[in-house]
Formats: C-alpha cells, sequence, structure tokens
C-alpha cells in the first residue's frame, strides 16, 4: 500500500532490475493524457527508439529477475552505472525510488551533456570488454541489454539531440523532480521541502540552459 514501508522480506530488485525501472519513464517526457502516438509534434525517432528499448527490458524482465551475479567485477560495473546515471538524471531516478540526489537538477549545459557522452562511451567499451565466456547466462543477457542502452542513449544525445528541440525534456526534469518530492514520502516532509528549496535554487543556471540550448522547438513551443 501507498505509504508503507517495503516489506523486508520481498527481494531487494537486481542491479538491471533497478535499470528497466529507471529507463522506462525516459519514454514519457510529454504530457501524460494522449497516447504515446499523438504526444509528439512532428518525427521524434528518438522516442520511437527509446520505446523499442524499453518493450525489450520488459521483455526479458522474467530472465533478469533471477540474476545471481558470478562475476563481482561486472556486478560492480552494473552498479556504477545505474549509480552514474541516478547522478546525472536525478528526476528520472527519484520517480524509481533512487533518492540520492534529490536536491540535484539534472545537467543540460554544453559541458554536462559532453560529459554524459564521453563516459557513455568509455562505459561502452568497458562492458563491451567483459568476457562472455566469464560471465553467467543471466550476465550475457544483462550485457547486452546495457549496450543497447549505451547505444541509444549515444544516438539520442550525439545524432539525435532532442535536447536541442524538445522543451518538455526540461519541463518534466524540473516538474516530475518537484512532484515526487511532495508526493513521495522517501524521507519526512521537512527533509523534502528543503531539497525542493534546493532543487529551485538551481533553476536560474537550468533554464539558461534550457534557452542557449532549445534553437529548433515544434511550432507549438516557438
Amino acid at each position: 500500500m501507498r505509504g508503507q514501508s517495503p516489506d523486508p522480506s520481498f527481494p531487494r530488485p537486481t542491479g538491471v532490475e533497478r535499470w528497466i525501472r529507471t529507463l522506462t519513464p525516459i519514454c514519457d517526457l510529454t504530457p501524460r493524457r494522449a497516447p504515446l502516438a499523438t504526444r509528439e509534434f512532428g518525427p521524434q525517432p528518438g522516442v520511437a527508439l527509446r520505446s523499442v528499448i524499453t518493450l525489450a527490458l520488459i521483455a526479458t524482465v522474467s530472465l533478469v529477475s533471477r540474476l545471481e551475479a558470478q562475476s563481482p567485477a561486472f556486478a560492480r560495473f552494473v552498479d556504477r552505472y545505474l549509480d552514474d546515471f541516478a547522478r546525472r538524471h536525478p528526476s528520472i531516478a527519484a520517480g524509481n525510488g533512487i533518492h540520492d540526489h534529490d536536491d540535484q537538477l539534472d545537467d543540460f549545459s554544453a559541458a554536462g551533456i559532453a560529459a554524459e557522452v564521453k563516459a557513455l562511451e568509455k562505459d561502452a567499451t568497458e562492458l563491451r570488454a567483459f568476457d562472455p565466456k566469464t560471465l553467467t547466462p543471466d550476465e550475457r543477457v544483462d550485457q547486452r541489454i546495457l549496450l543497447g542502452i549505451m547505444d541509444g542513449w549515444l544516438l539520442e544525445q550525439k545524432t539525435l539531440q532532442n535536447w536541442r528541440r524538445n522543451p518538455m525534456l526540461y519541463a518534466s526534469a524540473l516538474a516530475d523532480g518537484v512532484h515526487n518530492l511532495m508526493t513521495m514520502t522517501s524521507d519526512p516532509a521537512p527533509v523534502r521541502m528543503r531539497r525542493i528549496i534546493a532543487k529551485l535554487h538551481r533553476l536560474p543556471a537550468f533554464l539558461n540552459d534550457a534557452k542557449t540550448n532549445v534553437v529548433n522547438p515544434p511550432r507549438l513551443f516557438a
């Protein structure tokens, strides 16, 4: 039930299960009342790509839920990658129960986006370096899933660059982050309120990045 503490007897999500829960909201950055197919203003292949990735992840959840990490190095890599994702996208992470960075906003600055691209390229190289022969069957599945996710993010950030044309990316990062802190009882209300205040203190720089980046918005937002 909402508001209750998690049942300690319930198994804690594995690394890739956490990633599935974290990735899913990426596909839903526009107003929620319309069906996904009607939400975009003109072709936006980034959304379609992320939808396909998410559907693939959901289809494999029954496999990865049985993950028993036999490779400590691989398990550490997955955990570190998920932690980095939560740091870069705190509002998405908070919506999935990860509250380590609730006082932050996504970094959409030129330096922030470049740093994420560089980190994704490095992580993809490191992930490919794991010899599948040293991994369990579930870990080999996870390796392929994560490589697909990284490739999708690189396509989004480097090629599609929806951060240059979709203002809803910025609106959702802010509104979802504040909404989650107001409605999810992850911490006492005074703690969550201080985190909202800290988040809003970062708003001027966040909006400045949005104004700098968005150069070709849909006509509705122009």
